[in-house]
């Protein structure tokens, strides 16, 4: 599956740098019919079209992820939310589903569903990317470049998997509260390094979204 439009970047981590494939509009979710219903079944697409539509602004977007504290940042004097509730009203996503984050434990028996079966009894949190059967790849990949922000694609992670079952709607995810999670998450490590660590273009777009809406 080949990526359009999509920025390619290069961040550092501890095992060295790596590239980074970050969609820049929706092109990748609208070409494949079965990924476009995925995503509008669970009232994703628009919101992706508003954080792909919201473009890259790097000043605003890094000012946001140094200073939030708790649920607030303060922007040239006006106080901005950023909470399940704000990130609901200005994405358009649903505030239902189960609040759950990457940290949180899940059950292996979840992962059968979606793995080949020489490895239906793997119980591991993190696997390789072959594991996962066919018919999920596409959609798997799409979900790793919109919402995990990540350049390896070799590996899938408990985390992964979460999100698959949220798509296919198997297990309906607050994603406003996952979102909101991500950008404390971001910002508490970018508070606690130096500047040459920022947001992913993800974060970015999102921000920009919630603050520009």
């Amino acid at each position: 599956m080949e990526v359009e439009s999509s920025p390619e970047r290069k961040r550092q981590h501890k095992g060295g740098r790596i590239l980074i494939y970050e969609p820049s509009n929706c092109n990748q979710i609208n070409s494949y019919p079965s990924i476009k219903q995925f995503f509008e079944d669970v009232h994703c697409l628009e919101f992706c079209k508003k954080v792909s539509e919201a473009g890259f602004y790097e000043p605003l977007t890094d000012w946001v992820a140094r200073q939030l504290k708790g649920e607030t940042t303060v922007i040239a004097g006006i106080e901005f939310s950023f909470s399940v509730a704000s990130i609901s009203l200005e994405t358009g996503l649903p505030d239902n589903g189960q609040y759950w984050f990457k940290a949180m434990s899940l059950d292996l028996e979840n992962y059968k569903p979606f793995l080949k079966t020489p490895y239906k009894e793997t119980h591991t949190h993190l696997m390789p990317f072959r594991y996962l059967l066919k018919k999920y790849a596409p959609q798997m990949k799409t979900i790793m470049r919109f919402f995990t922000c990540e350049g390896r694609f070799s590996r899938l992670y408990a985390y992964h998997i979460r999100l698959l079952m949220h798509f296919t709607s198997q297990k309906p995810l607050n994603m406003c509260n996952y979102l909101f999670r991500s950008i404390s998450k971001m910002s508490e490590k970018i508070q606690l390094k130096d500047k040459e660590h920022s947001p992913s273009l993800f974060h970015h777009n999102l921000i920009k979204t919630i603050v520009f809406h």
